[in-house]
């Protein structure tokens, strides 16, 4: 890549160099409130690469549109005219992580696999019914916050000063996005929707491919247990109520009549009664339209960020955790898991999760597993609308006593010396193996 970058010398208390002198280059583009991260591990004379997302946030657009930095990345990765990215991951269909695949332009990118997590799979029932279940409601709650706002002007000013829409839009199938990474690059990419199973030809929480040699990979989420399973299927209260504020019609129906589950359905068929809601949900439904909007949108988008793949790279003496958006839910499943909790305690770098807002990278994680010789990057920005993101104590905890193990997208000027930057565009780090 030839860009201009700002060197200084590292401290002390950064990573110390492995014996090889090899390292893996991680660099983060700034899309604003979202994710784009590239991977680059030395492989012989070239490199293999991994990309991370690609989208950002109607609420919180970064420095260059989404199109200049879908752009970006190709240019980055083309040598000798061809454009080449090893394995793309989808961590989950939120706008602001998948926004930037809908671009024409990679259309031109040589794929050697796609990794998306297992509640994308078209040929897991269980996935149909958990993404049937959130985009219907996303879409109805959309609708409704439009309804709404034509006829109530209070609530109109209320829901434009929290970004009550965008929250609700980001939660949306994003269906062009998501057809690129089903169906689109060049090379005829196999997919994998992680974690499968150990049969033959699928993926377990553990595994190795061909497309990255050297490189042993963990699928810490999102979890197939189906307790976890049971809460991410069940209809939330807010679905119920709007389906009763908009017709079918009005709504609209995003899937195909044999994937939709009547309401009367669940109320007469035994197999369905995960979906009953009690007397005092029920209760509670008819209040939804009383500013219960807000929670309805954290709601699904809390249940889509707990679909994000959670993965953890070991690369000889490197352990790298991306864990996508990942809420509580996927983090006490992996804090909690024997097998996990060793390799948590190696990571050397760290994404820090969902823009380092509140309900992401529990503390517990941070104080008991990570150590002192590891290095982050957390894409993120401040808006109005989200004055709590990203969270301070969080970034303060990850970056240190001497905050030198961490830099922020939308501050590259604040960067510590073991980071480069290019201008407000681009952040990097290398990381010994």
């Amino acid at each position: 890549m030839s860009t201009k970058k700002k060197s200084a010398k590292k401290k002390s208390t950064t990573k110390k160099k492995a014996a090889s002198g090899r390292a893996i280059t991680i660099g983060m583009y700034n899309v604003g409130f979202g994710d784009a991260f590239l991977v680059r591990i030395p492989d012989g004379a070239g490199e293999r690469r991994i990309l991370f997302d690609c989208g950002m946030h109607l609420g919180g657009p970064g420095p260059n549109p989404i199109a200049a930095v879908a752009k970006r990345i190709i240019d980055d990765v083309t040598e000798n005219g061809k454009a080449r990215i090893d394995v793309v991951v989808g961590t989950h269909r939120h706008s602001d992580h998948v926004s930037g695949f809908q671009q024409k332009i990679w259309s031109k990118l040589e794929v050697s696999e796609v990794w998306l997590p297992w509640t994308e799979n078209p040929k897991d029932p269980r996935a149909r019914k958990i993404l049937e279940s959130q985009s219907k409601r996303s879409l109805a709650l959309v609708q409704h916050i439009a309804r709404r706002a034509k006829k109530d002007k209070k609530f109109r000013a209320a829901a434009a000063a929290s970004g009550l829409m965008e929250i609700a839009k980001n939660n949306l199938k994003n269906a062009p996005a998501m057809k690129t990474l089903h169906e689109g690059f060049s090379g005829s990419p196999q997919r994998f929707f992680l974690p499968t199973s150990e049969k033959a030809n699928e993926r377990p929480r553990t595994f190795t491919t061909p497309a990255l040699p050297g490189v042993k990979i963990h699928v810490l989420g999102p979890s197939k247990d189906e307790v976890v399973i049971a809460k991410l299927v069940k209809e939330e209260e807010m679905l119920f109520r709007l389906q009763q504020s908009a017709s079918e019609e009005e709504a609209g129906a995003p899937f195909k009549p044999r994937w939709v589950i009547k309401t009367a359905d669940v109320n007469t068929k035994p197999e369905l009664e995960q979906f009953r809601l009690d007397e005092k949900t029920l209760k509670n439904i008819h209040d939804i339209g009383d500013g219960s909007e807000f929670a309805a949108a954290a709601s699904t988008d809390a249940q889509i960020n707990n679909t994000s793949l959670m993965l953890l790279f070991e690369i000889g003496s490197a352990v790298l955790l991306f864990p996508g958006d990942a809420q509580w839910g996927t983090w006490e499943a992996a804090l909690n898991d024997e097998e996990w909790q060793p390799l948590l305690r190696k990571v050397t770098f760290l994404k820090v999760g969902h823009h380092a807002s509140e309900n992401a990278t529990p503390k517990t994680f941070v104080d008991k597993y990570l150590g002192e010789e590891f290095l982050a990057l957390v894409s993120t920005r401040k808006t109005k609308m989200w004055d709590h993101v990203p969270k301070q104590s969080l970034i303060d905890r990850v970056a240190g006593p001497q905050a030198d193990r961490l830099a922020r997208s939308d501050k590259p000027a604040d960067a510590p010396a073991a980071f480069t930057t290019e201008g407000t565009t681009y952040t990097e780090v290398k990381i010994a193996f």
